[in-house]
């Protein structure tokens, strides 16, 4: 999973103190979605974060239930953006830091807002708080009832993936 704090330039101008508490709420919501995970790994990205759940469901859980934590938790309206992939990483020798190219792709998955005009076009509007990708690797591991909550968006070509990967939007 990774998360990105939409626009987190305009908010560290506004008012840096409000960003790091965002950044910092956002950090203990993740820390509580992973409290039963047997190897949580969540690692702050700057503004957002990246984290690595077990299962497809607890991640997606954890994303679903983030925006609202977050509007309930502070005064300031963010936006936020998840990316949900599901693929092995690697844990190099002497590091806690998960690489490899399924790594790469939920980075790359994160960016498809920018890639499509429509996401653009309502991020740019501030239409919702919460905007939450997934790739047909990720889809392919949840539940029934939770496959049929979401609309796809297309085919995109991901940083680490040797094809495109159809990529989906939760609708709840």
């Amino acid at each position: 999973m990774v998360v990105d704090l939409v626009d987190s330039t305009s908010l560290v101008q506004q008012s840096d103190v409000s960003f790091a508490k965002v950044v910092l709420a956002m950090g203990r919501l993740l820390e509580r979605a992973q409290a039963t995970e047997a190897q949580p790994f969540l690692k702050c990205t700057g503004d957002g974060y990246f984290a690595c759940f077990a299962t497809s469901e607890a991640a997606l859980s954890a994303g679903v239930q983030l925006a609202p934590a977050l509007a309930k938790a502070l005064p300031v309206h963010v936006q936020i953006s998840v990316a949900l992939h599901w693929g092995m990483v690697q844990l190099p020798p002497a590091s806690r830091d998960r690489t490899g190219h399924n790594v790469h792709a939920v980075f790359s998955l994160e960016q498809v807002r920018h890639k499509d005009a429509a996401l653009e076009a309502e991020v740019r509007s501030r239409q919702t708080t919460e905007l939450l990708l997934m790739t047909e690797a990720f889809w392919s591991e949840l539940n029934e009832a939770s496959r049929s909550k979401v609309k796809p968006l297309g085919t995109y070509r991901l940083k680490g993936l040797e094809e495109g990967t159809r990529v989906f939007r939760w609708i709840g």
